[in-house]
């Protein structure tokens, strides 16, 4: 059986900056990879030019060709309408409606309905992707309650994954554990199951 894993939109800087060929560290006949529907917004909105000024093109080059090489599956939440705070439609919609979107397990909800969670997503202003502060994370957290999420964030960073992490989940951090490790990225989640 495949090992899951998700990808943090910070993680794919991480691969291109180390070349790392994702259909061959992680073959498809030994892991499912997989990005929440928030990572792909993230993904999508890098743009052509950073805020510092340095090229972005061959960064997202990278990431489509990784997607498609590997290949990478964006999985949804069920629902039919993405709705900001205040009950306004979102212009950002990161659901997933029959045939598309899977149900939450109870797992996850729960890990929403924390409170430090629920502070975290409605605190901050919105990113240029037009998702709300730690949104992204916070998809990625709850998936780590299950399967394994790839993250450059660093483990002391506050936010959903560390807590997250605290609570048992399954984050992997690529500077702090698989660098000092000396194992490949695959043999590293490999070692883990």
């Amino acid at each position: 059986m495949a090992i899951d894993v998700y990808i943090d939109s910070c993680a794919w800087n991480y691969l291109y900056e180390n070349m790392v060929d994702l259909a061959k560290e992680l073959p498809q006949s030994q892991f499912s990879i997989h990005v929440t529907r928030e990572v792909e917004i993230e993904l999508g909105a890098i743009p052509d030019v950073g805020c510092d000024g340095t090229d972005k093109t061959l960064l997202k080059a990278y990431i489509k060709q990784g997607i498609s090489s590997a290949p990478v599956k964006t999985s949804y939440v069920f629902g039919f309408k993405t709705l900001e705070p205040d009950g306004t439609q979102s212009p950002v919609q990161v659901y997933g409606g029959f045939n598309v979107g899977t149900c939450q397990s109870n797992e996850e909800r729960n890990f929403y309905a924390k409170p430090e969670i629920k502070q975290q997503l409605l605190s901050g202003k919105k990113a240029k992707s037009g998702l709300g502060k730690n949104q992204a994370d916070a998809s990625l957290a709850a998936k780590s309650l299950s399967t394994i999420v790839l993250t450059n964030e660093r483990m002391n960073k506050v936010g959903p994954l560390k807590l997250a992490n605290a609570l048992g989940g399954k984050m992997v951090y690529l500077q702090d554990q698989v660098e000092p490790s000396g194992l490949s990225i695959g043999n590293y989640l490999t070692s883990m199951t």
